[in-house]
């Protein structure tokens, strides 16, 4: 068996992106760029909640793995919502909300926030949690309606969470594809705004606004780091993350960008088998996974198009190791949750496996990044029966 059909047998793909795929990828990172970063900043800074996160040093991750550096931007309380998928969906919102109020200028936006102006409109977003109370979050800024559409598993912490926010709550059997789709169908009906962070053909404007605000994370990252990561570790679920900052890194460093390693649950890589295939592909929902944000059977259509272009790896890792890598953030002072340590989880897996580290491109000079995604919002995640 060759070296990558044993690859392929683990859970791990390498990409060999072609020239087409290569060249896509790029006209797409350019929507993710040091402009598109700067444009959410922008808008953000009329938040007072809204600050850079910080960029914290893993020494101890660092020998262990045997590598130069390994650094971690720790997401847990961005703007007080817990992930970072606060800067997609609060920002989606409001620039939708002013756009179809035409108020489009930043003194506009603030106007509409502070006398609620859009009180008219109904905002709606499937989710498995904090994309749902970021697009809440927002509604509640601009006093819209807002109906978030879950499947049945979410945790009640997450849906708490949601609520709080005055969102509507309706739960859909299945999984996440399940309640996006009824999501979408109840939304055609009613005229609410899907805000959805997972693109397809008909769809692109809103999620790709979602994805520029993600880009806002990468921006401080290329701020925070006294050099250019040559690696980074990125969980993934949609892809929406993942590719926001590879095109970001891609846009700003260009040569120097690091090798981006995508990390998926092993019960859910719908992105590594759609680039293993070079087709969108929705795998079958054959189990259930701790890594509640990262349960995605089927890609993002942008996410898909940059990752297949701009990735260098895909591994899955299963749940038993997603929980060894909560635990040694834990010891390290970030608690964070099995989808919040996923990429580290990757890492791990990559690192004590020769061949693995040898496909990666792994030696004593490497310098890794991760992304703690999420904080732990109580209760635990065991993996469901699926509810069909």
């Amino acid at each position: 068996m060759s070296a990558d059909r044993h690859l392929k047998a683990t859970g791990v793909y390498i990409n060999r992106p072609r020239a087409a795929e290569r060249t896509r990828a790029e006209q797409l990172a350019s929507l993710f760029d040091a402009n598109a970063a700067q444009t959410v900043r922008n808008l953000l800074s009329q938040c007072p909640v809204h600050r850079p996160t910080p960029l914290v040093m893993l020494p101890k991750v660092a020998q262990t793995a045997r590598v130069a550096r390994v650094e971690i931007k720790d997401e847990r309380a961005r703007m007080g919502l817990a992930s970072f998928k606060a800067l997609g969906g609060a920002y989606a919102v409001l620039m939708t909300a002013a756009r179809l109020e035409a108020l489009a200028s930043r003194t506009g936006i603030a106007e509409m926030i502070a006398e609620k102006r859009a009180g008219r409109m109904t905002f709606a977003a499937a989710t498995a949690g904090n994309h749902g109370r970021a697009v809440a979050a927002g509604a509640s800024l601009v006093g819209a309606r807002c109906m978030i559409f879950v499947y049945r598993g979410v945790p009640a912490a997450q849906v708490a969470a949601i609520a709080q926010y005055g969102a509507e709550i309706v739960e859909v059997n299945g999984v996440y594809e399940d309640a996006l789709a009824e999501c979408v169908r109840r939304s055609a009906t009613e005229g609410w705004i899907v805000l959805s962070d997972s693109s397809w053909a008909g769809n692109i404007e809103e999620p790709v606004r979602v994805m520029q605000g993600y880009s806002v994370l990468a921006a401080e990252i290329v701020e925070q780091c006294a050099s250019p990561p040559t690696h980074v570790f990125l969980q993934a679920g949609v892809g929406g993350l993942a590719a926001a900052v590879a095109g970001h890194f891609h846009a700003v460093w260009g040569a120097a960008a690091p090798k981006v390693i995508v990390v998926e649950p092993q019960a859910a890589p719908c992105l590594r088998v759609s680039v293993q295939r070079r087709a969108m592909t929705r795998v079958p929902a054959r189990s259930r996974t701790t890594m509640g944000r990262l349960e995605c059977y089927e890609p993002s259509l942008i996410a898909w198009e940059t990752l297949l272009g701009l990735a260098s790896l895909f591994i899955a890792v299963d749940d038993d190791q997603a929980r060894a890598a909560v635990e040694a953030l834990a010891q390290l002072g970030l608690a964070t949750t099995p989808s919040g340590a996923a990429g580290l989880a990757g890492l791990v897996r990559v690192c004590a496996d020769d061949g693995l580290r040898n496909a990666a491109h792994l030696s004593a000079d490497s310098r890794l990044l991760l992304i703690a995604t999420e904080a732990a919002l109580g209760g635990s995640e065991p993996p469901r029966v699926l509810s069909r």
